[in-house]
């Protein structure tokens, strides 16, 4: 998951994806954020999307993308810019990429054929 915190750290923080605004939704009792979907029309991502209150509420996606109803978060890309898209998922895979290296750093293990990871 994209943090604005990391971004920064790696000087990746990109206008296009720091400040990329979606339309999501609640539902009845608040809580979770939802990807909206026609009203009164059952949804094949969220059983709480067709039941969301209100209208869509244009908010900045990387601050809200940690209340985002995880079943809802796979239906966001559709709601990016295509260039959107394919920053936000450059800047998540060099993220993936960096923990993986500071976890190579932090392990201090022996290197040996028998002891690889």
């Amino acid at each position: 998951m994209l943090a604005r915190v990391d971004l920064e750290r790696l000087g990746m923080a990109l206008p296009a994806v720091t400040e990329a605004v979606v339309g999501p939704v609640r539902s009845g009792g608040g809580g979770k954020w939802h990807v909206p979907t026609e009203k009164k029309q059952w949804s094949e991502h969220c059983q709480h999307a067709a039941r969301a209150a209100g209208e869509p509420t244009d908010l900045v996606l990387l601050d809200v993308l940690d209340q985002v109803r995880a079943r809802c978060v796979g239906r966001l890309p559709a709601r990016l810019p295509d260039a959107v898209v394919a920053l936000w998922q450059a800047c998540s895979l060099t993220m993936a990429a960096d923990r993986c290296v500071d976890g190579l750093r932090e392990d201090t293990r022996a290197r040996t054929w028998l002891g690889t990871r």
